[in-house]
């Protein structure tokens, strides 16, 4: 069973840095599918990132010895290359049918469902007072968004496949989740990450369809370039924060991705005034202190067994 290494501050650090471009990538993705599809996104994304890594370890010789997949690897690393490329897939379809806000809040379901796998497979340990550090946490989210859940399910028949495809998304996150904590048994997290993205390009390139360059305005190639760094970046650091940190309190973190994603969207209207407006109101701000005050409770909280969660 994988072991953290109880330095709890760095992990803390690298979950909120995955958070922050998580935080703004649904936004640069919506702008790409006007001009491309989710296959070709997913393929540069996945290409681009696994080169780079490649790149890096190959100087640094420490590129993965094939000697190493044997036994239970094998198939913990094809089902972490399933998870993770199935999850780029139904989160750009869901995202071409509801907007980034809407499909940030049920994508919550993905680190809610990594807790509980933490606990159940990985025996974490998770104290009362993180548990209502979670709970406070999901209240606020429910606040802060309280204007978007009727127009959210009020039409079904409008909204349901870009529902469905969010559910997915956060079944197979959680999926890869579990697999890719495993792994790191075995691979250092970078190994398992160029891994996981070389593979996952070579399941999406018979699908691409990239634009010209010359009937493409230059921005989509820097929205463009933008999601390959965050691809690179964001999952480096999410797969070293859970090499640091326990799966549970990573999760935790993780759950202020909508609320990164909304207070961009803010900045983003302050600047192109023609974005759609966002609207607050008393609820969506006690929403945001309320998930501040849960992420703090849960980040500050000692655990039972200190050595598991790295407290």
């Amino acid at each position: 069973m994988h072991q953290v290494s109880g330095k709890a501050g760095l992990g803390f650090g690298l979950a909120m840095i995955t958070t922050l471009l998580w935080g703004v990538l649904p936004i640069a993705l919506q702008a790409l599918l006007i001009d491309t599809d989710a296959a070709t996104i997913s393929f540069v994304r996945f290409a681009s990132a696994g080169v780079c890594l490649m790149l890096w370890l190959f100087f640094n010789k420490q590129l993965p010895s094939r000697w190493l997949i044997k036994g239970q690897v094998g198939p913990l690393l094809a089902l972490a290359i399933l998870g993770l490329a199935a999850n780029y897939a139904f989160c750009l379809l869901a995202l071409a049918f509801i907007s980034a806000a809407s499909f940030q809040v049920l994508i919550q379901l993905a680190p809610v469902l990594l807790i509980i796998a933490g606990v159940v497979f990985f025996r974490e340990s998770f104290s009362r007072y993180q548990a209502a550090g979670l709970l406070v946490v999901i209240t606020g989210l429910i606040l802060f968004f309280n204007q978007r859940w009727l127009a959210l399910f009020g039409e079904l028949s409008h909204d349901s496949l870009g529902l469905l495809y969010t559910l997915a998304a956060a079944v197979t996150w959680a999926i890869y989740g579990v697999a890719q904590k495993q792994l790191l048994k075995a691979f250092k997290s970078s190994q398992i990450m160029m891994i996981i993205y070389l593979a996952a390009a070579l399941l999406f390139a018979p699908f691409i369809s990239m634009p010209e360059i010359s009937e493409t305005q230059i921005t989509f190639w820097y929205i463009l370039l933008f999601c390959c760094g965050n691809t690179l970046v964001a999952y480096g650091c999410f797969a070293e924060a859970l090499n640091h940190w326990a799966a549970s309190k990573v999760s935790a973190v993780l759950a202020m991705v909508p609320v990164v994603t909304v207070l961009f969207a803010y900045c983003g209207q302050w600047l192109w005034p023609d974005m759609p407006q966002i609207e607050f109101n008393v609820f969506t701000v006690f929403g945001i202190l309320l998930v501040v005050t849960g992420i703090l409770t849960l980040t500050l909280a000692k655990s039972k067994t200190r050595a598991a969660d790295g407290a």
